[in-house]
């Protein structure tokens, strides 16, 4: 492997090991810590970063296809590590939520540069370097899964508002202790110095201070790696460097755009809320819900390998029909049996997440000019995020509605998927009629 590429994906890593400590949890701690029951405010958490992603993207992408992809991929990092350590310290719910909505305006910038960076300065094909992007991110939490379940199972049942100095320096000597009891320990030393709402939630604590200390590792990893555009290279050989139109192949990019948006839809908006429906709902433990991370992350492991070596247009679009009628199978199975939690934990486990992030986004490499693809990337994650934007407020309005509540939102999650498989099918035939294989 070279250096750089290297350098990019252990940055990944610790950036995937901070989300899984944060985005599978923050739904629950606003449920239970901010005792907010409302499936419509809790959908927030899922709605604010995708919301900003969604606009920031292309107005990121825009700007580093002109100044380059590393600083804002470092400053994307900065805010990430900067958004959970002032998380910490809020006990309130529109708080914590309006920290989230100026964090990820800053975050965004690394949403969809990372992909443009990862596969510019690699001399691999772009297909081989987005597999190992989402497999390493993948890997991240799989790693992470089974710390957060085991911190959130156990440490919330510490309450500490007070200690004693001879209580808190037996605490603190963790040396002589158990790994778990450790931790359990350590994220109640921790919540000492937040509100007095997460003291007596001290997992909420602990995990964002993971969250920091991994983003943080992230943005000095990025600092040692080089940034070698394209654009360098025409500089080089004196050519005139235009960065052009950003398609020749305006139909097929079109129907890229719109399958994104009906794909983040299907996989977004009830991973929204997804763990409300396996711990809160149908009363799975934490730690099995962590099971299920684990499954679906190891599965994305191998599956964006796999993925990554394929490399024809037309394996790709095949890649992308078989991947979607999974999903259709997958909600067509939770929505006859809802309330079968090995069941749902296993269809569910299939990451669905890996078809746009290594299948569609090389085709938008594919078919975007080089020049623009920061760009091209930035518009195809924007409509992404709009879609799983639509896709959960419709979810958490209608759960809000319903007598079935969450039950309800695998209805509109299987409609997604079915109109999903059906773009599939359609861009398929488009490409093949173009003749436009490679």
């Amino acid at each position: 492997m070279e250096r750089n590429e290297i350098l990019i994906l252990s940055g990944i890593f610790f950036l995937g090991m901070s989300t899984a400590m944060f985005m599978p949890y923050a739904p629950i701690w606003l449920a239970q810590i901010f005792n907010v029951d409302q499936y419509f405010i809790i959908g927030f958490v899922a709605i604010i970063p995708n919301f900003i992603i969604a606009i920031g993207t292309t107005v990121w992408g825009i700007m580093s296809d002109k100044f380059g992809n590393k600083k804002f991929v470092f400053m994307g990092y900065i805010a990430a590590c900067l958004m959970y350590f002032t998380l910490m310290f809020i006990n309130k719910p529109f708080v914590f939520l309006a920290v989230m909505l100026v964090g990820y305006i800053f975050i965004s910038a690394q949403t969809s540069n990372i992909y443009s960076y990862a596969t510019l300065t690699s001399s691999k094909k772009k297909e081989i370097i987005l597999g190992e992007v989402t497999a390493t991110f993948s890997l991240a939490w799989l790693v992470a899964s089974p710390i957060a379940a085991a911190i959130h199972d156990n440490a919330a049942t510490f309450s500490l508002k007070w200690y004693s100095s001879s209580q808190l320096s037996s605490i603190v000597n963790i040396s002589s202790q158990s790994p778990t009891n450790g931790i359990i320990n350590f994220a109640a030393v921790l919540s000492k110095f937040f509100s007095d709402e997460i003291a007596n939630n001290p997992a909420q604590g602990v995990q964002l201070f993971i969250a920091v200390i991994c983003c943080a590792i992230a943005s000095i990893i990025i600092i040692f790696t080089k940034e070698k555009r394209f654009r360098e290279k025409l500089k080089e050989a004196d050519q005139p460097i235009k960065l052009g139109k950003l398609t020749d192949f305006v139909l097929i990019f079109a129907v890229l755009m719109i399958l994104s948006f009906f794909q983040s839809a299907t996989s977004g908006g009830f991973w929204s809320y997804s763990s409300l429906y396996f711990i809160e709902f149908l009363n799975t433990p934490a730690l099995y819900f962590s099971y299920f991370l684990i499954g679906t992350t190891t599965v994305a492991v191998f599956l964006s390998l796999l993925l990554g070596r394929i490399v024809k247009i037309r394996k790709i679009t095949i890649a992308v029909i078989c991947c979607t009628l999974i999903q259709v199978l997958i909600y067509l199975f939770m929505f006859l049996f809802p309330s079968n939690v090995i069941l749902g934990l296993v269809v569910y486990s299939f990451p669905m997440y890996v078809i746009s992030t290594i299948s569609m986004n090389s085709l938008v490499g594919t078919y975007s000019n080089k020049l623009r693809r920061a760009s091209a990337f930035g518009i195809f994650n924007t409509l992404g995020y709009a879609g799983s934007i639509s896709a959960t407020l419709i979810m958490g309005f209608t759960a809000d509605k319903s007598p079935k509540g969450l039950v309800a939102m695998l209805g509109f999650a299987l409609g997604f998927s079915i109109c999903t498989f059906a773009l599939a099918i359609i861009l398929s035939i488009i490409i093949e009629k173009r003749k436009l294989l490679v």
